[in-house]
């Protein structure tokens, strides 16, 4: 089989999923994981924060995240109105959100 005979497939959408985060008590027992993972219909992706840090308590908080959303988010630490809670960029150790005037 060539290259040129090879089926082609597109793929459009978000597949599979991302962990992020996990966090252990003493005796390995999960408290708390964050993930990233696809929605069913794959056009978006949901943010997962599963929480057991109460005993016998289990706290799921779910955000449903599109591609525009995404896209929006600030990448510029220096950006005004920015969700950045640093006082200063890590990284040059300018004023992130200078005050107005």
């Amino acid at each position: 089989m060539t290259p040129t005979d090879l089926p082609k497939t597109t793929t459009n959408g978000a597949l599979g999923a991302m962990h992020l985060l996990a966090e252990y008590d003493g005796q390995d027992n999960q408290l708390r994981q964050v993930r990233l993972e696809a929605s069913g219909d794959s056009r978006s992706v949901i943010l997962i924060d599963t929480d057991r840090r109460k005993p016998g308590v289990q706290r799921e908080t779910r955000h449903e995240i599109t591609p525009a959303e995404l896209i929006a988010l600030p990448t510029d630490p220096h950006a005004r109105g920015g969700t950045a809670r640093r006082e200063s960029c890590p990284t040059c150790q300018r004023p992130l959100n200078p005050p107005a005037g």
